[in-house]
């Protein structure tokens, strides 16, 4: 594994060499500090929840604030509108499965974005105040 100064680890330059947080990022993967919240995801995106942890905050917050497409949002409306009036044809099924599929991916990333930022700003950032 080779890493660099980039991002979020720029943070750490001053505590540790390159060789000391390349023996402490594998000891945070062990001992699951980096893969908290991404156990309970879909096998496909555990990999890119991990990853995630070394955005640096910009990239995160941009993930944090990302949506659904305006389109998306209101086809995925649209379908659960029909649904309600009428049985739903195989293709609108599948559409609507797809859509949600697409919905939960986003929510998830969203929110390994903010707990990354919370833990590294040390306070909950959609807690009550």
């Amino acid at each position: 594994m080779k890493l660099d100064w980039r991002g979020a680890l720029r943070d750490w330059q001053d505590h540790y060499t390159s060789v000391d947080l390349q023996h402490k990022a594998l000891e945070w993967w062990e001992t699951g500090k980096v893969r908290k919240i991404s156990k309970d995801a879909p096998a496909d995106m555990q990999a890119e929840l991990v990853r995630m942890t070394w955005l640096n905050d910009q990239e995160l917050w941009a993930i944090a604030n990302s949506m659904m497409s305006e389109e998306g949002q209101k086809q995925l409306a649209d379908l659960s509108d029909l649904q309600a009036q009428r049985q739903l044809t195989q293709d609108e099924r599948e559409t609507m499965n797809a859509l949600r599929q697409e919905y939960g991916r986003t929510t998830l990333r969203k929110a390994r974005a903010y707990a990354l930022l919370s833990m590294r700003g040390g306070r909950l950032l959609l807690a009550d105040d």
